[in-house]
């Protein structure tokens, strides 16, 4: 059954955000950030879907989302090195790879799944001029993005581009975050207000308090499968957002 809105079809709009829920486990995250979104932006959110049940499908339209089922991008270089423990999620990663190729929408902001907004960011779809743009991974490690956050000027050249070279290009990662290092060389950086990871408020937090949040990103252990101890106060954050509405 396809629960997909036709708010997508409206031929209106030139700006979207995007997300990837692969699995349903990733469901309650994109609840929670839409939850989080939607009283800060007049644009849509649409979710890339992939293996998702019935049930986790319409529980993201029942929430507003809009769905999208695209076909899951697999990379013989997924979970490598480090990130080997962790191969069966990052089989999944490249597949927010097909958001490069909406070039119906004159820009995109993608998010991952497990973010919430706490400020509005839609000034972004304007004021970034470059084709793409993303947050440090943290403060203190600014030569690499964290892609959790990117704004995109989609081209359907530049996805069959990164498609021919998924199963090539190195990935430091195993995962679609290295494979997009090494392929835009030349990225535009933001504040990292806009994609602040919850590790800078455990390791420094003095850089956490300096920071105007608008994103907050709840890499590793997810608020909505158990959490991660240490990060109770900004869990709470997470679940009083979830609970909204």
């Amino acid at each position: 059954m396809n629960f997909s809105s036709s708010t997508e079809d409206n031929g209106l709009q030139k700006f979207a955000y995007v997300t990837l829920v692969a699995r349903d486990k990733y469901v309650d995250g994109a609840v929670c950030m839409y939850k989080s979104l939607r009283d800060k932006t007049r644009f849509p959110l649409i979710a890339m879907t992939c293996e998702l049940s019935e049930d986790g499908e319409k529980k993201l339209v029942d929430a507003g989302i809009i769905c999208r089922p695209v076909e899951k991008i697999v990379s013989v270089k997924a979970g490598i090195g480090d990130n080997a423990p962790r191969l069966n999620d990052f089989t999944y990663t490249y597949t927010k790879f097909h958001v490069f190729g909406y070039d119906e929408f004159e820009r995109v902001i993608y998010l991952d799944s497990d973010l919430i907004v706490v400020k509005s960011i839609d000034h972004l779809f304007s004021e970034i001029g470059e084709d793409f743009a993303a947050c440090a991974c943290t403060p203190y490690w600014e030569d690499r993005f964290n892609s959790g956050m990117m704004v995109i000027r989609p081209d359907k050249t530049v996805f069959e581009d990164i498609m021919a070279q998924k199963d090539t290009l190195y990935t430091y990662d195993g995962g679609d975050q290295g494979f997009l290092n090494s392929y835009f060389k030349d990225w535009k950086k933001l504040d990292i207000k806009y994609n602040a990871g919850k590790r800078i408020y455990s390791e420094t937090p003095e850089h956490w308090g300096r920071i105007d949040h608008h994103v907050i990103h709840f890499v590793g252990g997810k608020p909505w499968l158990g959490g991660e101890k240490g990060y109770e106060d900004l869990e709470k954050l997470w679940f009083e957002y979830y609970e909204k509405w």
